[in-house]
């Protein structure tokens, strides 16, 4: 496992696009959706993230999140073509062979499906989305509003809890 060069932006960025599928309790629910990172996160703000998690919990994670520069954002067309774009503030990106694992994080709750439901506390405010591509750029992914996370083993952001249901990205395409 091999951590990609960190902090670097490529030429247009890359671009990601797939569908949302709600799995539960309405498998048909489905929304197109992209991706796209303009940067990656370096190692020394991604400590930084991880010490605020450690040292002060998730509303420390949080603000650090807020103050840092933006890496991308996701965009999400929902019912009557409404459209959520929000940016991220957290893109890491390791590789295993042809294997490539982004993880997105986006420092608020992004409704999908026509959700309107808010995260009761800032224990459970973030959305973490994860997703591994091929060498041709294709793969599938998960993607959780209102999580709270943690610092796991091997010092990956991973989740903790949430109080939603995983939302399955199926098939990702990089489209840049």
């Amino acid at each position: 496992l091999t951590i990609a060069a960190a902090g670097f932006a490529q030429d247009d960025g890359e671009v990601y696009s797939g569908l949302a599928m709600r799995t539960r309790p309405n498998p048909t629910g489905r929304s197109p959706i992209t991706f796209s990172i303009t940067r990656w996160t370096t190692e020394s703000e991604r400590n930084e993230i991880l010490k605020a998690l450690v040292e002060k919990g998730q509303p420390g994670a949080t603000e650090v999140l807020r103050n840092s520069e933006s890496t991308g954002y996701p965009r999400i067309i929902n019912r009557g073509d409404q459209r959520t774009s929000v940016p991220s503030q957290y893109a890491w990106l390791t590789e295993d062979g042809d294997k490539r694992r982004i993880v997105i994080l986006v420092d608020r709750y992004v409704p999908m499906f026509g959700s309107v439901m808010r995260p009761p506390d800032n224990e459970h405010d973030l959305t973490f989305i994860t997703f591994e591509v091929d060498a041709d750029g294709k793969g599938e992914g998960t993607m959780v509003s209102g999580v709270k996370v943690k610092v796991d083993d091997e010092n990956a952001l991973v989740i903790d809890s949430a109080l939603t249901r995983p939302i399955a990205v199926k098939n990702i395409a990089r489209t840049n």
